[in-house]
């Protein structure tokens, strides 16, 4: 009886599943809870570009403060969040805020679970408002250079916001009612798309300024995204154990 090389066979099969199994570019698990934002691994990005400038550039998302916010962190240490509000302009009444927090780049391939808390802080009688945007340009950070510009992030997954009765998904993050005093959650389902790209929070505002109407305080805190593994992914995981059994059973049939 010719008996095959026990080898060659397995390994070629292997190399098939192994690439079949392969991942897109981009982290399918993410998890922050702010901790130490100006320690944030270099992949996340800020980019501010409000119209007028800030006074002070950059004033990007920031470390939380319970002396500004007179709240702690979700979870974690008391100013284990990040904070953006009224100086991310200079304008008086009428600025336009257009401030960006993005994530590193996350695996869309077979789509994934994007969760976060966020508010403002009580007694805020301005209107708030956080875009989660999705860019599928894989680890570009362009959002434009204007002050409504978006750049890559064309796709809007939702807005979460204060003072607005038509916020879509998911409704409403605590505003200037005392009964409201608290961090809420909010979750958000990512479509499938191929390849990879990023998600970014971005603070909106077109009345901003010391004496506008919108754009006072909002803050987040644990942000988690979850990818779910493509079909050819769990496939290929199948295809690897299917074939480490035919092998050990072949080793069996030849010494017998």
């Amino acid at each position: 009886m010719k008996i095959y090389p026990l080898k060659s066979i397995p390994l070629a099969v292997l190399t098939i599943a192994i690439a079949s199994s392969a991942q897109a570019a981009g982290l399918t698990n993410l998890s922050e809870g702010f901790d130490n934002v100006s320690g944030l691994p270099p992949a996340w990005a800020f980019v501010n570009n409000s119209s007028p400038p800030p006074l002070i550039p950059p004033a990007t998302w920031t470390q939380g403060d319970t002396n500004i916010s007179n709240f702690a962190g979700q979870s974690g240490g008391i100013n284990s969040f990040t904070q953006v509000g009224i100086t991310s302009t200079s304008a008086d009444t009428g600025g336009t805020v257009n401030n960006w927090l993005i994530t590193p780049e996350l695996d869309f391939s077979g789509g994934g679970t994007l969760s976060f808390f966020a508010r403002t802080f009580l007694g805020n009688t301005r209107a708030e408002y956080i875009e989660v945007r999705q860019s599928t340009a894989g680890d570009s950070t362009d959002v434009g250079t204007s002050a409504t510009s978006v750049g890559d992030f064309t796709s809007l997954i939702g807005t979460v916001g204060s003072l607005d009765a038509e916020i879509s998904p998911g409704g409403s993050f605590p505003g200037a009612l005392p009964s409201n005093n608290a961090w809420a959650l909010f979750t958000f389902t990512i479509s499938p798309t191929a390849g990879s790209g990023r998600l970014a929070f971005r603070y909106f505002a077109t009345d901003g300024g010391v004496n506008g109407t919108q754009a006072q305080y909002a803050a987040l805190d644990s942000v988690n995204y979850t990818a779910v593994p493509e079909p050819t992914s769990i496939a290929g995981l199948l295809m690897i154990g299917g074939v480490a059994t035919a092998y050990r059973l072949r080793k069996k049939v030849v010494k017998a």
